[in-house]
């Protein structure tokens, strides 16, 4: 991840990839598995903003997050390997319990390829 940046409801992400695989004739591109890993830490990203919780990437875990009810549309293949632009907006965020959350976003990635979803978030 090159860059963060996070406003009202928004949490947007310039990041670099590589991608290996034994597989024979597989192409290098983006797969739906790295987009779900880097949701999930846009997700911790942004619920640290929104809980006021101070983010250290090298710091001791503040917050679980469990992604669940996921609805992914990858119509092609992303073969950029720098400069990729993850989006995420949120659509709401519930307090259910105390100190958990249920939050509802949509994400798009390289205006290509769109994850949308709900999240259980957990404070530690």
């Amino acid at each position: 991840v090159q860059e963060y940046r996070i406003w009202d409801n928004a949490i947007e992400v310039i990041f670099d990839r590589s991608y290996q695989t034994d597989m024979i004739n597989s192409p290098d591109h983006l797969t739906f598995l790295s987009s779900l890993v880097n949701l999930q830490k846009m997700v911790y990203v942004f619920m640290h903003d929104y809980l006021s919780l101070k983010y250290d990437k090298d710091g001791e875990e503040l917050l679980k997050v469990w992604p669940g009810n996921l609805n992914i549309n990858m119509p092609k293949m992303i073969l950029k390997k720098d400069n990729i632009n993850h989006l995420m907006v949120v659509k709401s965020i519930q307090q259910i319990k105390k100190n958990r959350y249920k939050v509802s976003a949509l994400t798009t990635i390289n205006d290509i390829v769109t994850i949308s979803g709900e999240a259980l978030i957990v404070v530690l």
